[in-house]
């Protein structure tokens, strides 16, 4: 008989690092709301994560094929308000069933099912299971731009779905996935007072992977600039290559959030203004305790401060 292969796709994380933040239940913090599991299971079968990648105007949608019904789905879509004061709503039309509005109320946001931080960057989430299905599936996000009594920005980052499958003899696969929107910044991008974020970081489940098994980690982040060094890290060691064109960094450093999404181990990826995707085998560094960390940069030149601007952004 043959010994069934053991697959781990360790961590699906959604993050935005560069000017966003979360709270540890669902209400507006402009300072960042931190990251919590919110599911996790074991399945024969895989993972898959699709979807639209860069700020654009609404309505904006995602079409995929399933060659299963899920296990286990859940959609994502980002809203920029343009201010945390600024309201007004939102919605996704999953396949033929009845959209999903969500009323956007800014500053004063207690929605459950939303992530708001920063300047009013809204990370919005719907559990999708028994919305999609085997086949074509089409999702449509809109919201309140243009409309009268509405002064919501209302460019959509995009619409990301994560979709477990089962597939009987296929290997196992054992997935987490994180939710949160961390709000990196420098002083004056957050709140009245000049404070700064630096880093934020993630403790994973303690882990034993057999001899066979892989571990991937993926991340999506929001409003991320290219040209400003930023990290992501796994127990200590920087993921991806080093940010190219070389002579416009400092020495090694990464550049994650790119608005370049698919880059970050080589390659030229798709651009993505405002969001990156990318995907970590994490295979060997996998320990018994085991941390995933974000930096919105480095002070490369030991000055106190984490520059911008200038010939070389740290």
């Amino acid at each position: 008989m043959k010994k069934k292969r053991t697959l781990q796709k360790l961590v699906i994380l959604f993050s935005s690092i560069a000017l966003i933040i979360l709270p540890v239940s669902a209400m507006f913090n402009a300072e960042g709301l931190p990251f919590t599991p919110t599911a996790t299971g074991t399945i024969n079968g895989e993972v898959q994560v699709f979807g639209t990648y860069g700020l654009k105007n609404p309505p904006i949608t995602l079409s995929f094929s399933l060659p299963r019904d899920p296990a286990y789905a859940v959609i994502y879509y980002g809203v920029w308000g343009g201010t945390e004061r600024y309201t007004g709503w939102s919605m996704i039309t999953v396949n033929n069933n009845p959209p999903r509005r969500t009323q956007l109320f800014g500053q004063d946001d207690m929605n459950q099912n939303v992530l708001e931080s920063g300047n009013g960057v809204y990370f919005i989430s719907e559990e999708a299971t028994s919305l999609l299905h085997a086949g074509e599936n089409v999702i449509t996000a809109t919201d309140s731009r243009g409309e009268a009594g509405s002064k919501i920005d209302g460019r959509i980052y995009g619409i990301w779905a994560v979709v477990a499958m089962e597939n009987d003899g296929s290997a196992t696969t054992q997935y987490f996935l994180f939710e949160g929107n961390e709000n990196l910044h420098g002083e004056g991008w957050a709140g009245k007072n000049p404070t700064r974020k630096n880093s934020c970081s993630i403790d994973i489940p303690a882990l034993s992977l057999g001899p066979s098994a892989r571990a991937n980690l993926t991340v999506l982040t929001l409003c991320g600039t290219k040209g400003q060094p930023d990290y992501v890290t796994f127990n200590g060691n920087d993921l991806g290559a080093p940010a190219q064109p070389a002579n416009e960094y400092p020495p090694g450093a990464r550049d994650i959030a790119n608005e370049q999404t698919g880059d970050a181990n080589g390659g030229t990826g798709i651009s993505s203004r405002y969001v990156d995707m990318e995907t970590f085998d994490v295979t060997s560094l996998i320990k018994s305790n085991n941390v995933v960390g974000f930096e919105r940069g480095r002070d490369s030149n030991n000055d106190g401060k984490i520059a911008t601007t200038g010939a070389a952004p740290e």
